[in-house]
C-alpha cells in the first residue's frame, strides 16, 4: 500500500492536468487530508491556478487544516510571491483567513499588504483578518478604524466589516464610521452594533449607545430605520424620549420601526399612543396592538427597562423640558451628544421631523383636547 505522502503528492501532481473538474477534485481531497504536512504544500501550488474557481477551492480547503504549520506555508509563499502576480496573493491571503486564530501570528503580513496599493490584495487582506477574530494585536483595529478617511469606498466598507467581527477591540474604530459620506456605510455601522445583526456582543455595544442615538438624526431614513431599530434590540431605554419624538418622522418605515423597538424597551404608553394618530395605517394597527398589551401599571412599574415616568419627567424639566415636549428636548439632547461625540451626527436636512413640526402638531392636539 502507498504512504499517505505518496498520495498526497499524486493528488498534488494533479495541478498540471488540463481537465478543470480533475483539478478542483483534486484540491478537494487535499482539503480532507488534514494536518499532514505535504497537504498545504500542494493545496499552496493550486493557489496559482489560471481557473478562479480552483484558486477559490484551493484557499477554501485551508479551513480544514487549522495547523500553525500549514500557517507558516501560506505565509512563506505569500512573502515569497512579492507584489507580483494579484490573483494569486489575493487566493494565499484568503488561505490564511480561512486558516483562522492559528494563523493570528501572521497578522503583520496582512497587515503591510493593506497598506499596499493593489486594491484587490488590500480588500482581501481586510477580510481575512476578519476571519482570524479578535487578535492580539491591538494595531489590527487601529489600522482600520484610520481608514475611516480613506477616498475609496470599498476599502472602508470591508474596514466595517471586519471592525464588527472583532468585538471589544473594534467598537470604538467602528463609532468613526459613523460620520461616513456614504449612507449605506453609515447604515452598516449601526447594524454592526445590533445583536442580531452583528457577532458584536450586546454589553459591548450597549457601551457606544450614545454615539448610535446621535444618528436619529441622520439625513438618510434607511439610517433613522437602522438606529431605531439597533436601539430597540439593545433596550436602550433611555432613548425611548427619542425614538417616540418619531412619531412626526417623514417615513413610515422608520415610524413603524420605532413603534417596534418601543415595545422592546417596555414603555409607558403615553409614548406609544403619539403614533396611534398615524396617518399610515400598518403604523396605526401596531400601535394600537402595542398600546393595548401594555399593562397600565408598567407606567409606574417599568423602571427595570426605562426610568420611571416621574422620574424621568423630574430629569427632563431639569434638562429645561417635560417629557411632553421630548420631539424639542429630545433632539437637542441628541445634537449636545453629538458635539460631545464627534462623529455619529449627520443632521436631518431632509427629514420633515423639525422642532417646528412637533410644535405644531402638539398645538394641533392641545386644541382638539380643549374641542372635546
Amino acid at each position: 500500500s502507498k504512504s499517505p505522502e505518496h498520495l498526497i503528492r499524486a493528488l498534488g501532481g494533479l495541478r498540471r492536468d488540463r481537465n478543470r473538474r480533475l483539478r478542483l477534485t483534486a484540491v478537494q481531497s487535499l482539503g480532507r487530508c488534514g494536518d499532514h504536512h505535504a497537504a498545504p504544500e500542494e493545496l499552496v501550488a493550486f493557489c496559482a491556478d489560471e481557473d478562479a474557481e480552483v484558486r477559490h477551492a484551493a484557499a477554501e480547503a485551508f479551513g480544514g487544516l487549522k495547523s500553525t504549520e500549514a500557517a507558516q506555508v501560506v505565509r512563506d509563499a505569500l512573502v515569497n510571491f512579492g507584489e507580483g502576480n494579484t490573483l494569486t496573493r489575493c487566493a494565499l491571503i484568503q488561505a490564511l483567513g480561512r486558516l483562522g486564530p492559528v494563523a493570528a501570528a501572521h497578522t503583520g503580513v496582512l497587515l503591510r499588504i493593506v497598506d499596499e496599493p493593489d486594491l484587490s490584495c488590500r480588500l482581501s487582506a481586510i477580510q481575512a483578518l476578519g476571519s482570524q477574530g479578535v487578535v492580539a494585536d491591538p494595531t489590527v483595529a487601529s489600522t482600520l478604524g484610520a481608514l475611516h478617511k480613506h477616498q475609496v469606498k470599498a476599502l472602508r466598507h470591508a474596514a466595517v466589516s471586519t471592525l464588527q467581527k472583532m468585538g471589544e477591540r473594534g467598537a470604538p474604530e467602528l463609532v468613526l464610521f459613523l460620520d461616513d459620506e456614504d449612507a449605506a456605510i453609515r447604515q452598516a455601522v449601526v447594524k454592526g452594533f445590533s445583536p442580531y445583526h452583528s457577532p458584536m456582543p450586546a454589553e459591548v455595544a450597549g457601551r457606544h449607545v450614545d454615539a448610535i442615538a446621535c444618528c436619529l438624526l441622520d439625513e438618510d431614513w434607511r439610517v433613522r430605520f437602522s438606529v431605531v431599530a439597533t436601539l430597540g434590540d439593545l433596550k436602550a431605554s433611555d432613548y425611548a424620549g427619542e425614538v417616540g419624538a418619531l412619531s412626526c418622522d417623514e417615513n413610515s418605515q422608520v415610524r413603524r420601526s420605532a413603534v417596534t423597538a418601543l415595545g422592546k424597551m417596555s414603555v409607558p404608553r403615553m409614548l406609544v399612543a403619539k403614533f396611534m394618530g398615524d396617518p399610515d395605517a400598518q403604523v396605526q394597527r401596531e400601535a394600537s396592538l402595542l398600546y393595548d398589551s401594555l399593562q397600565e401599571e408598567s407606567e409606574l412599574t417599568s423602571g427595570k427597562t426605562l426610568r420611571s415616568h416621574t422620574s424621568l419627567n423630574e430629569k427632563m424639566r431639569d434638562e429645561g423640558d417635560v417629557l411632553e415636549g421630548s420631539a424639542s428636548c429630545g433632539r437637542a439632547k441628541l445634537r449636545n451628544k453629538g458635539h460631545a461625540q464627534g462623529p455619529g451626527l449627520r443632521s436631518s436636512r431632509n427629514s420633515k421631523s423639525t422642532d417646528a413640526d412637533f410644535e405644531e402638531k402638539e398645538k394641533e392636539e392641545e386644541e382638539e383636547e380643549e374641542e372635546e
